[in-house]
C-alpha cells in the first residue's frame, strides 16, 4: 500500500534540499518521545485528578488544576518522575533514533525530558550542549556539535520547568532572551515540527510576529500530522490555516509509525546526491599518466559540483591530494555560503595506522563513519606500495558494497578499480546501471572527458532507480 507521505513530495524534496543546505531545525514535542516515554499529558493528569470528563486541549491549564488541588512540589515531583526515565542502548525512542540519521546538529523541544541529549550521546559520542534557560544561552559558544534547546525546561532542573499556566505567562519576560534565540532560528531556518501539538501559543506567537516583519521573506516550515479521514473537511480547513497565517505546510502520514518511515524516507533522498570517492596511487608509469590522473580528477570533481552533488573522501595517497585540491579550487571559485557542505574529508590514515591491517577494526569504523551519508562510491586506481592492488582500497570497497553503495570502478586507470570490476563480471553481477557503460569505463583509451562524461550519465540513471519504502 501507498504510503500518504509520498503524497507530499513538492515537500520532502523542499526538505532535502534545504538538509543539504545546513537550512533545517527539528521542533520535537511529546509525540516526538512518546514512543519510548509511554506518556501522554492527557493520561498523566487524569491519573492524579477528576476532570469529570472536561476535555482541555491546554495542559498549561491542566497543569494548574494539578497545582491547585496537589501542590506545587508535588506537581514538579509528579512530572520529573513521569519524565524522567532516560534511554539505554536496547530501549530508545526510534522517533529521535531516526531524526538523529539525519544531518542536523540544532534541536529544539518543549519536552522537559533528556531523552533527545541521552541520544544523542548513546548513539553519535558526542555529549551536547543543553540549553534550558536564558542563562544558558552562553552555551551556545561551546565548541559541540550537538545544541538541544529546551524551552520549557529541564527535569534536571525541576524549578526551570514552565508547567502552569501562570509559569507559561511569565516566560516571555522571565526568559526572553531564549524566546529571541527561538525567533532568530526561525528566521533563518525552517523547522521541521513533529509531534507537536501547537496547543501552546509559544511558536505560534512567534511566527506572526516574524510574518508580519517578514512579509515576503518568511522561512517556510513543516509539521507532520496524523490522516483523520473521519473529519477531513476539519482537516483541511486545519491545514490551510496553517500554512496561511504561519506559512506551516502538514506532510500526512497514515500512522504515528510511519514517521520513522517518512524519516527513513527523507535520509534516503538526501543520501542520493553524496558521493564517495576512493583511490590511492604511488608511482604511476609516467608523468604523462599522473597528469592524466590529475585530469581526471579535475573533470571529475568539477562535474559532480556542477551536477550538485557532495563529494566525500578518505584523503587516499597521492590521488586524495588531486581530489580535494581540485575541488577546494572549484568550491572556491563558488559564489556559495554553504561550499563547506559540498567537500567532506576524512582523513584517517596517520602514522599510527602502518603497521595495521587494511581491515583493522579500527580503520573499517572510519570507514564506516566516512561512507555512512553516501549513496555511491566511485573507485579509481587502487595501487599498492608493491605496484599491487591496494589492501585499503579493497577494504572500502567491501564496506561501501555492505552499507549499500552503488558502486562505480573507472576500471581503465587499473590496480584496485580493475578488480572490482574483475570481480562483478568473474561473479556474473554486474550493476544494472553499469552495464551498457562498462566497456567505456574498461577501455584504456578513453579520455578523461569521455569517461566523466559516462560517469555523470550512470549518476542519471541511479538517481532514477527508486528508493524502495
Amino acid at each position: 500500500m501507498k504510503k500518504q507521505f509520498l503524497e507530499h513530495k513538492t515537500e520532502i524534496n523542499s526538505i532535502v534540499d534545504k538538509l543539504r543546505n545546513n537550512q533545517i531545525s527539528i521542533f520535537c514535542g511529546a509525540g516526538a518521545v512518546a514512543d519510548f516515554t509511554n506518556t501522554t499529558w492527557d493520561h498523566l493528569f487524569d491519573s492524579k485528578i477528576d476532570l469529570n470528563g472536561l476535555k482541555e486541549d491546554s495542559f498549561y491549564k491542566l497543569a494548574s488544576y494539578c497545582e491547585l488541588h496537589m501542590g506545587r512540589s508535588a506537581l514538579e515531583e509528579m512530572v520529573t518522575s513521569s519524565f524522567g526515565k532516560v534511554p539505554t542502548e536496547k530501549s530508545y525512542s526510534n522517533h529521535i533514533k531516526n531524526i538523529l540519521e539525519l544531518p542536523i546538529t540544532e534541536f529544539w523541544t518543549t519536552n522537559y525530558d533528556e531523552v533527545i541529549e541521552s541520544m544523542i550521546k548513546n548513539q553519535t559520542g558526542f555529549i551536547p550542549s543543553v540549553i534550558y534557560n536564558s542563562e544558558n544561552l552562553i552555551k551556545i559558544k561551546e565548541n559541540k556539535k550537538y545544541k538541544v534547546f529546551k524551552l520549557n525546561g529541564s527535569t534536571t532542573d525541576s524549578k526551570s520547568m514552565i508547567i502552569t499556566e501562570a509559569d507559561y505567562n511569565n516566560y516571555i519576560h522571565n526568559q526572553q532572551l531564549l524566546f529571541e534565540q527561538l525567533k532568530k532560528e526561525l528566521i533563518l531556518k525552517s523547522f521541521l515540527f513533529i509531534g507537536y501539538s501547537f496547543s501552546d501559543r509559544l511558536v505560534l506567537d512567534c511566527l506572526s510576529e516574524i510574518i508580519n516583519s517578514f512579509k515576503t521573506s518568511s522561512s517556510i516550515h513543516y509539521r507532520i500530522v496524523k490522516k483523520d479521514d473521519e473529519h477531513k473537511d476539519y482537516q483541511k480547513t486545519n491545514e490551510k490555516y496553517f500554512e496561511k497565517f504561519y506559512n506551516i505546510k502538514t506532510i500526512y502520514v497514515d500512522s504515528y509509525e510511519e514517521i520513522d518511515e517518512l524519516l527513513k524516507y527523507i535520509y534516503e533522498l538526501y543520501k542520493k546526491k553524496n558521493i564517495f570517492i576512493s583511490g590511492s596511487f604511488r608511482n604511476l608509469s609516467s608523468s604523462k599518466e599522473e597528469d592524466r590522473a590529475n585530469n581526471l580528477c579535475k573533470l571529475l570533481v568539477e562535474m559532480l559540483i556542477d551536477e550538485g552533488y557532495n563529494i566525500y573522501t578518505g584523503d587516499g595517497k597521492r590521488l586524495g591530494s588531486y581530489i580535494i585540491s581540485n575541488a577546494t579550487k572549484k568550491l572556491y571559485e563558488m559564489d556559495s555560503m554553504y561550499m563547506h557542505n559540498k567537500l567532506k574529508v576524512m582523513p584517517y590514515i596517520d602514522h599510527t595506522f602502518k603497521k595495521k591491517e587494511a581491515n583493522d577494526p579500527e580503520r573499517v569504523n572510519y570507514i564506516q563513519k566516512m561512507i555512512k551519508d553516501c549513496s555511491v562510491g566511485i573507485f579509481l586506481y587502487g595501487q599498492s606500495e608493491s605496484n599491487g592492488v591496494s589492501n585499503g582500497v579493497m577494504t572500502e570497497f567491501r564496506e561501501a558494497e555492505k552499507k549499500g553503495l552503488k558502486i562505480v570502478p573507472i576500471s581503465s586507470t587499473g590496480f584496485a578499480a580493475e578488480e572490482i570490476q574483475n570481480i562483478f563480471e568473474s561473479e556474473n553481477r554486474i550493476p544494472s546501471y553499469l552495464e551498457r557503460y562498462s566497456d567505456i569505463l574498461k577501455n584504456k583509451n578513453s579520455d578523461e572527458e569521455k569517461i566523466v562524461e559516462t560517469v555523470k550519465s550512470i549518476l542519471m540513471d541511479i538517481n532514477k532507480m527508486s528508493i524502495i519504502i
